[in-house]
């Protein structure tokens, strides 16, 4: 069986969105922040490579969950080590 470059973007999404899919049953900030990064990063390959063009409504819009994800992963960590050097 042979599988076409049309098939494995197709693939590709998918598999993005089973990411993001985790990402909204994850109970931990952080894993979903994860999730939502990679999926995010793979979003944004998609929408760059599957058209002859960049679909650049798709690629602001990854960039935006990336960076929206990235910024809170980042608040996260900050506030956990800010909460590890002052005590409860």
């Amino acid at each position: 069986m042979f599988i076409g470059v049309h098939d494995l973007w197709d693939l590709l999404g998918h598999l993005f969105n089973l990411i993001y899919l985790a990402a909204f049953m994850a109970r931990d900030r952080r894993r979903m922040q994860g999730l939502i990064m990679g999926a995010a990063a793979l979003e944004l390959v998609y929408f760059l490579r599957v058209a002859d063009e960049p679909l650049w409504s798709g690629v602001i819009w990854s960039g935006a969950y990336l960076a929206y994800a990235g910024v809170g992963l980042l608040r996260e960590q900050l506030s956990t080590t800010t909460r590890l050097r002052t005590g409860p």
